[in-house]
């Protein structure tokens, strides 16, 4: 089949709807304009208006055009439409020829109608063979109409119907040509618009991805740690708008070190792609789970309070420490585990920044206290801030140093995690052993802040010393065997804390007069500073330290009484040994590093 063969017979572009359209568009006005401009300008230039059959003719065909119209606008469907349009066209061509019948035959001027016919025609997109069809059709009604007011068929044998009907057909295909034309472009405009709208779409659908992988962890697919610092200061701006609150936890793997080196890296990270999973299965749509960084989550509970919050990540604790990784059963304890961290705003802080660090330190102190454990941010640097200064009866000078005694022990965590975490601990078992020993409130209350404060000397010593990795030189202890000392002149010039400076200046002395400064012995060393004594040597047992493991509850009680006589005192030990058991019972021993 030719090209042109496949033109003829090809559907239109239009869809049959779109006739309906048209017509709705063009077609009705076209129809209107015919019959009614037609009987009116016959009414005025010739007398046919006066001839009953002619009247009757034309209120025909009104009814018609207006069954039509009544059609097209409220009773078309697509699979109608096409042959109620031909009867249109048909009815539409009759009435022409009615009005050329009534208006002189050849010599009518309304045969230039068939032109506004088949423009119609044209306009309406049909298929080309729909264009033959009319055009034949209008030929049929124009002869039928001569042949009415002639008689006969002679008017074909004459140049003057032959002039008009290559009039009418050259207008046709004049109008056909400009149709055609304008349907090209628009049809080109149309595929170009389609085009760029893909285009868009899938630049649309690209830039998603691209935002996507932007916020996201590569290897976990939580969202990445830029954009946890962004919607954690989002949530602090409506959190300040509305008033409402909300509460961040930190997640660390207990001894993934350990995991890594005993599995390789390739599994340690289907770990942590494995604890991301069970972190967002027990986690609200509503909440932000991301990879911080390393081995380290974060998750934001939005408007949940610390309490509940603890509660929500006490189910992702379970959820990973029952869960069966692959070599899990050769971690410390047999599983592998999470420590977290709980830390609310606005209770517990004011910016994003101070969030996460009082969150990273309630983790700190789940490590601390062996791991796999949810602990809630509490401070008792901020509790020794709410004290007030007629509780120590201090005067106003002394109220003033004693605020910055304060601000410097909020900063000893930036210098010393160890130090600032380790005063908290001795200070909960110095006052177990004393409410053991029977001591009176105000007694305890004095040991208390003795206990908080007996490393203070410490912020005069470098962080260099402090945080070596490494065991620490014969000079290096010198220097850190002054700290007692240093801790003294802090506090020598708050005259009402001077009850507590024998217990911070005594606590290292040794109960066999071996130790420092002063080299006391037996009962003249503190009742208060022998207390102490024990119980800071417990906690740094206990404590991980980066050049040895942290002792186990047994191993660190044993070490105790093995040095109780010598180095403590034996009654001392004998009755911490009760506190640690009633306050820890017997845990499990740690191995390995984090």
């Amino acid at each position: 089949m030719t090209k042109g063969a496949g033109i003829l017979f090809q559907e239109s572009l239009m869809a049959k709807e779109d006739l309906i359209t048209t017509e709705k568009r063009i077609g009705l006005a076209k129809k209107w304009a015919v019959h009614i401009g037609g009987l009116l300008l016959l009414a005025a230039l010739y007398p046919a208006w006066f001839d009953p059959t002619f009247r009757l003719l034309a209120a025909l065909f009104i009814a018609a055009a207006a069954a039509y119209s009544g059609y097209v606008l409220y009773l078309a469907r697509p699979g109608h439409i096409r042959l109620v349009w031909y009867f249109s066209y048909v009815e539409c061509a009759v009435f022409t020829g009615y009005l050329i019948y009534y208006s002189g035959g050849l010599d009518s001027e309304f045969v230039l109608m068939y032109t506004v016919i088949m423009a119609g025609v044209a306009a309406s997109r049909l298929r080309v063979i729909d264009f033959l069809a009319t055009g034949f059709l209008g030929h049929v009604s124009y002869a039928v109409a001569l042949y009415l007011f002639y008689g006969n068929l002679d008017f074909y044998l004459t140049p003057a119907f032959w002039v008009r009907c290559l009039l009418i057909t050259g207008v046709f295909l004049l109008s056909l040509l400009v149709v055609e034309m304008m349907v090209s472009d628009n049809e080109k405009l149309r595929r170009a618009k389609q085009e760029l709208e893909e285009k868009s779409e899938q630049l649309a659908a690209s830039n998603s991805k691209l935002e996507a992988l932007a916020v996201t962890d590569g290897l976990t697919g939580l969202y990445n740690h830029r954009y946890f610092q962004q919607r954690l200061r989002e949530e602090i701006k409506r959190a300040e708008r509305y008033e409402s609150i909300f509460s961040l936890a930190m997640l660390d793997v207990d001894y993934f070190k350990c995991y890594n080196d005993a599995h390789g890296h390739p599994h340690g990270d289907g770990v942590l792609v494995e604890i991301a999973r069970l972190i967002r299965e027990n986690i609200r749509a509503a909440d932000v789970a991301a990879r911080y960084g390393g081995e380290e989550f974060a998750v934001i509970f939005v408007e949940m309070d610390c309490e509940v919050a603890v509660d929500a990540a006490e189910r992702i604790r379970r959820a990973i420490e029952t869960h069966d990784f692959p070599g899990s059963e050769y971690q410390p304890g047999g599983r592998l585990t999470v420590s977290i961290g709980v830390a609310s705003y606005p209770a517990d802080a004011q910016a994003a920044d101070e969030l996460i660090r009082k969150a990273d330190e309630a983790l700190y102190r789940a490590k601390e206290k062996h791991r796999n454990l949810v602990i809630p941010y509490h401070s008792l640097t901020e509790d020794l801030g709410r004290i007030d200064a007629a509780e120590l009866e201090l005067d106003e000078s002394e109220s003033s140093l004693m605020a910055t005694v304060q601000a410097i022990l909020a900063a000893i965590d930036q210098k010393d995690r160890y130090t600032y975490g380790h005063a908290e601990r001795t200070m909960r078992y110095a006052e177990a052993l004393a409410r053991k020993l029977g001591f009176p409130e105000e007694r305890i209350r004095v040991l208390r802040y003795a206990a908080f404060l007996h490393d203070i000397g410490k912020l005069k010593i470098a962080k260099e010393i402090l945080n070596k990795s490494r065991p620490l030189t014969d000079e290096e202890k010198e220097i850190v065997r002054l700290h007692s000392l240093y801790g003294v002149n802090i506090l020598e010039p708050l005259a009402n804390l001077q009850r507590l400076v024998p217990i911070i200046r005594h606590h290292h002395e040794r109960y066999d007069g071996q130790g420092y400064p002063d080299g006391l012995k037996d009962e003249d060393i503190p009742l208060e500073a022998r207390i102490m004594a024990v119980a800071d040597a417990y906690d740094a047992m206990r404590a991980q330290r980066p050049y040895r493991r942290a002792l186990g509850v047994g191993e660190a009680l044993e070490e105790l009484e093995r040095c109780a006589g010598t180095q403590f005192d034996p009654q001392l030990v004998e009755r911490f040994t009760e506190v640690v058991r009633e306050l820890e019972g017997v845990e499990r021993e740690p191995d390995g590093t984090d």
